[in-house]
């Protein structure tokens, strides 16, 4: 609809029927005093009854009008006025970039030798890395000085296993076989269609579908408590009795943090009915306190999510005096690795990487010195690369986008490392701003030539050598929820346990606020079938090598700690010798400083 239409529109709804001539008028002086329409009439209207008692609109009343009303509203057209105004960009020095507020950088450049333009601000005094951003602040590229005059850099601080004086009998240029393992693939590689294809829409799922995923866990899980503990058939939730009966569900809350008076229990369909079964915790955690437990599937922490078997008496409908809780048995041993020239080396590095009041990303560059001195077989990097959390990413104070942060950085790290003969993975993050935040990550960037992208959490296939990793803190999650039923034994070795024992990379429920769970990619993603020879579970707890049940459990830590360096793991996988095999006899692993 053009000017005229609307102010013809404007005077019809105030029954006001104008000439064709009063029409021409309006329109012209809406166009030249940039007056809508609507405003025009309405001012019309208050001019008419105060001035003309309400009379028609005619030429010669609009003109008047115009010169009381609209005088001072006349657009003065003239050449725009261009002001240097300037946004710095601090940046690499080799990128001297300023973004300009006019349109000047459309047309010839022009001599600036009588003015000065500060496009260099920060480089005398901020030495920037390869992987820093540019940025519109100075103090994304201020250098830390607790971490420039720290002085354990390369200190050993961790020491898992015998180091072997091995003589490797590989070529020089020898790599590993390297693959993503999938149930699928029967212990073989191949899962490309699992790290880059998403078949459903995210977190589009109903609340049946989820409690459908749900009842088949708890189902498939406790049935196969019952058939390692040689339990007796499971019993319904809603029965009293004196004697002594089983089982099965899942660990839930009555309210708040998980604690000795809220523990209940909640099944299937068949076995519950809707119904919660109360667990009196009392007398099993008095005798725990007193014994160690020495049985495989005797259960020694409780959490939300947790499917267990539990035994007792209800001398009352829906109550459970608990004598006993059962979890399962860690999943099996995957073959053998075929290791058989030298020993294998891995170095794992998990992110933050860069200090709590900089982007310069100097713990990475660092890192990747690392590894192009002592090039190992694999180099494991755990996001994330641009840590959603970081001040200085929250505040947007980087010229460019995450994404584009994301994929210089990873692609610095190949091209630094071009010359080397080590195998370069990525395991993504949903605390990375460039990913979609939602567990199972899934890698939304483009691929990268060089560089094996994998989802969170994944299985590596190296060389035969099986590597469970996720990116996601579960040891920490863990921590805040769990309730312990012994006293006894390793804290941190425990929470990693309770991963390995319910066959799932992230078997808490609710998850941490932090987390945001996809169910049925949850349920195809974050599964483990096997007891990996290496479990790889970065946190913000202390860093740590443990034996859990077969598996080797390692927490790198992180490669920054707010304004300071943190740590990154170095393992080596030693060779059979006359077919015998063990991850805890043929691993040696060192934590290092950075």
């Amino acid at each position: 609809m053009n000017v005229r239409e609307e102010v013809q529109n404007q005077f019809n709804e105030l029954c006001i029927t104008p000439s064709d001539d009063v029409l021409d008028k309006c329109c012209e002086i809406c166009i030249l005093n940039n007056v809508d329409p609507e405003e025009f009439v309405e001012t019309w209207m208050a001019y008419s009854l105060t001035h003309l008692n309400g009379a028609e609109p005619t030429v010669e009343a609009i003109m008047k009008m115009e010169k009381k009303e609209f005088s001072e509203r006349k657009v003065k057209i003239e050449s725009p006025k261009h002001e240097e105004e300037e946004l710095n960009i601090y940046t690499t020095p080799k990128s001297n970039n300023v973004i300009r507020t006019d349109n000047s950088l459309s047309t010839t450049p022009k001599s600036v030798k009588n003015k000065t333009i500060n496009r260099s601000i920060g480089f005398s005094q901020s030495p920037r890395t390869a992987f820093s951003p540019a940025s519109y602040s100075p103090d994304v590229g201020k250098p830390c000085t607790n971490y420039e005059s720290r002085t354990n850099s390369g200190q050993s601080v961790l020491t898992y296993g015998e180091k072997r004086d091995v003589t490797s009998q590989q070529p020089s240029s020898w790599q590993p076989s390297l693959k993503v393992w999938t149930p699928a693939d029967g212990g073989g590689g191949g899962g490309d269609q699992l790290i880059t294809c998403l078949d459903h829409r995210l977190m589009m799922e109903n609340v049946s579908v989820k409690g459908d995923i749900w009842s088949d866990r708890i189902d498939t899980i406790g049935k196969l408590i019952c058939d390692q503990c040689k339990l007796d058939e499971p019993a319904l939730y809603n029965q009293s009795s004196s004697d002594k009966f089983a089982t099965y569900g899942r660990i839930v809350s009555a309210e708040g943090r998980l604690q000795t008076k809220s523990v209940q229990l909640e099944s299937s369909e068949p076995f519950s009915r809707g119904r919660k079964l109360e667990l009196v915790m009392h007398e099993l955690m008095a005798g725990a306190q007193k014994t160690q437990p020495s049985q495989p599937n005797v259960c020694t922490g409780l959490f939300p999510g947790q499917v267990v078997a539990v035994q007792g008496v209800c001398p009352i409908a829906g109550k459970m005096m608990v004598q006993s809780v059962c979890s399962p048995a860690p999943p099996p041993l995957p073959p053998v690795p075929t290791l058989t020239a030298g020993p294998l080396k891995l170095v794992i590095a998990a992110g933050p990487f860069t200090q709590a009041d900089n982007l310069l990303y100097q713990p990475l560059e660092d890192f990747v010195k690392y590894l192009k001195t002592n090039q190992p077989h694999v180099a494991i990097i755990i996001g994330p690369i641009a840590d959603a959390a970081h001040s200085m990413i929250v505040d947007c104070s980087i010229a460019e986008t995450f994404a584009e942060l994301h994929d210089k950085i990873l692609k610095g790290i190949v091209a630094e490392l071009s010359g080397c003969k080590t195998q370069l993975v990525y395991v993504v993050s949903a605390r990375d701003a460039a990913q979609t935040p939602i567990y199972p990550t899934i890698p939304i960037t483009d691929k990268i030539q060089g560089l094996t992208m994998v989802s969170d959490p994944s299985i590596l296939d190296v060389g035969g050598l099986m590597v469970g990793i996720s990116s996601t803190d579960v040891l920490m999650h863990l921590s805040k929820e769990e309730l312990a039923i012994s006293g006894h034994g390793d804290r941190l070795g425990r929470l990693a346990s309770h991963l390995i024992t319910q066959h799932n990379f992230y078997p808490l429920y609710p998850p941490n606020e932090d987390v945001t769970i996809d169910s049925i990619l949850w349920e195809s993603q974050s599964g483990l079938p096997i007891s990996p020879h290496i479990l790889v579970l970065p946190s913000d707890l202390r860093y740590f090598i443990k034996n859990v049940g077969s598996s080797i459990v390692v927490n790198p830590e992180r490669l920054a700690k707010g304004q300071a360096g943190g740590s990154f793991a170095a393992i080596e996988i030693y060779p059979s010798e006359n077919s015998e095999w063990s991850p805890s006899t043929h691993i040696h692993g060192q934590i290092l400083k950075i």
